[in-house]
């Protein structure tokens, strides 16, 4: 359609009217067979710490002076400036893997300070190293993961790599190799702390 075309196109309001009962107030409304379904109050996520992974990052925030804050918030993320990781509360996680597979894709990044084992921690600014940055954390966080038997989240992670890998296409084998041998640095890095 052209513009002249979409000009003349006359646009015209119209309320429209809508008759609402209360169930209560019909008659045999058991015959209609109305599936009418009641939704559950929320129920906070009886979360289990896993031993193992508490053990862990225990381990990590007493040796290496690991910083997270716990936070009402939909987004976790690792802040170089400030060293620090931000994670919403476990109460607002599905499950405990989510929560873990999380924390552990943060704390992968927190290795990669300059005070630790010095990897390119542009950010958004550059969308290169960006995307090589969460290659490697996502490994890491794989990695640290299949270590303690959580492996129901492995599906979330490869789609997650490869949204990144598809990122910068100029050798993207060499890239996710590279990445690869990085996040291996990164976890070894935690055991030795």
């Amino acid at each position: 359609m052209s513009a002249n075309d979409r000009e003349d196109i006359n646009k015209i309001s119209c309320l429209k009217n809508y008759t609402v009962f209360n169930a209560e107030f019909i008659e045999n409304i058991s015959d209609l067979d109305i599936n009418i379904l009641i939704e559950e109050e929320y129920q906070e996520l009886n979360f289990q710490d896993q031993i193992n992974c508490e053990d862990f990052i225990n381990f990590i925030i007493n040796a290496g002076n690991l910083k997270i804050i716990n936070r009402i918030s939909s987004t976790a993320y690792y802040t170089p400036s400030t060293d620090t990781i931000t994670i919403p509360e476990k109460k607002y996680f599905t499950s405990e893997n989510k929560y873990y597979s999380t924390l552990f894709h943060e704390i992968i990044h927190w290795t990669g300070h300059e005070s630790r084992l010095q990897r390119e921690l542009k950010g958004h600014s550059d969308l290169t190293s960006y995307s090589f940055e969460e290659l490697i954390a996502e490994m890491g966080s794989m990695l640290i993961c299949l270590q303690f038997g959580i492996t129901n989240e492995f599906i979330n992670s490869i789609r997650y790599l490869k949204s990144w890998s598809v990122k910068n296409e100029t050798k993207r084998e060499e890239n996710i190799k590279k990445a690869f041998a990085s996040s291996k640095k990164a976890k070894k890095f935690l055991e030795q702390l």
